[in-house]
């Protein structure tokens, strides 16, 4: 039994820090990785297009995801863009998994 409430400390604590992570991001942020999540890579004008914020505001918020370590930078076929999308790591898809239920 002692073992059982040492684990489910620990998982709650885990969660805590998973859930401070999202819970710290600016909405536009959240929106925009809630975008990249659903229609996979973008370039930054097409999530400006889908999301219907300012590119400056898309812009700031893949700074902001970028900084947490939940995006990827890839080439586009034409050279002058940038493709964005979520990082493939266990843990991020993990994490989206178990807490996409935080609101925006």
């Amino acid at each position: 039994m002692l073992n059982f409430v040492k684990a489910r400390t620990e998982i709650i604590a885990k969660e805590d820090w998973r859930i401070k992570r999202f819970k710290n991001l600016t909405m536009s942020a959240k929106f925009v990785f809630k975008i990249l999540d659903y229609n996979g890579l973008l370039t930054q004008k097409e999530i400006a297009d889908e999301s219907g914020l300012p590119n400056r505001t898309v812009r700031y918020a893949l700074n902001i995801l970028d900084k947490e370590g939940l995006i990827e930078k890839r080439i586009h076929r034409d050279a002058r863009q940038t493709l964005y999308g979520l990082k493939n790591h266990t843990s991020t898809a993990d994490e989206v998994a178990n807490f996409s239920c935080i609101p925006l």
